[in-house]
């Protein structure tokens, strides 16, 4: 999806004007201009799928397909189909005066059980976020430096993530989570909150790209 906005303001990213590939290897996602949102399924890892010989790509194999657009009133419809699994995904936007629910749907067209993983992808202006609230974890893992970090409560993290200094990165993992519901605010006083069913989003990824100016949750 390449662009979410309120009254004009954009609360994702939006195409770059121009795109450089990053100095440092971040998979082959950031190989191209990234930005907006996507949906990665069956994983966000590049991996191989059980029981098929099939590698799926960084990112998941979404992300990389061409989708279908419907609209009606009040309602955006997503879907995509998937070349390598017998899997039809629909993502819906349901708009009301100030909040959006978003539904998703994996409909397995086959006859054998599929195991898949689905990360919602937003990605927001880093320069953009002044505040950010998380709900209560039971610990945070650093995946670029593989320790966990010393991050005992929301607070704690969020003064973390905004003493960031330009040029750093920081890959998150917020692992057992207490509560499906977080939020952030942007410059312009807009402030989005984000509730979740946790027992099916049971963690959440921070990728805090202070270098690239770029968020992801």
């Amino acid at each position: 999806m390449d662009r979410l906005s309120f009254d004009g303001y954009n609360l994702l990213t939006v195409e770059p004007i121009s795109f450089r590939l990053p100095t440092t290897d971040y998979g082959e996602y950031e190989t191209r201009p990234v930005y907006g949102y996507d949906d990665c399924f069956p994983s966000v890892e590049p991996c191989v799928f059980p029981g098929l010989d099939w590698t799926i790509p960084d990112h998941g194999e979404l992300c990389w397909l061409s989708w279908e657009v419907s609209e009606k009133p009040g309602r955006l419809t997503f879907t995509v189909r998937s070349k390598g699994l017998p899997v039809l995904f629909r993502r819906e936007l349901r708009f009301a005066e100030n909040r959006v629910n978003w539904a998703f749907e994996v409909i397995n067209e086959g006859d054998k059980t599929l195991p898949f993983q689905h990360v919602v992808h937003p990605l927001m202006p880093l320069d953009e976020i002044i505040g950010v609230e998380m709900p209560a974890f039971k610990s945070v893992h650093d995946e670029i430096g593989q320790k966990t970090l010393d991050l005992k409560d929301p607070e704690a993290l969020r003064d973390f993530l905004m003493n960031q200094v330009p040029g750093t990165a920081n890959m998150l993992f917020l692992r057992g989570i207490e509560t499906g519901k977080m939020a952030w605010t942007y410059r312009n006083g807009f402030r989005i909150e984000v509730t979740f069913p946790e027992e099916h989003f049971p963690a959440i990824g921070i990728w805090w790209n202070n270098s690239d100016t770029l968020m992801k949750t």
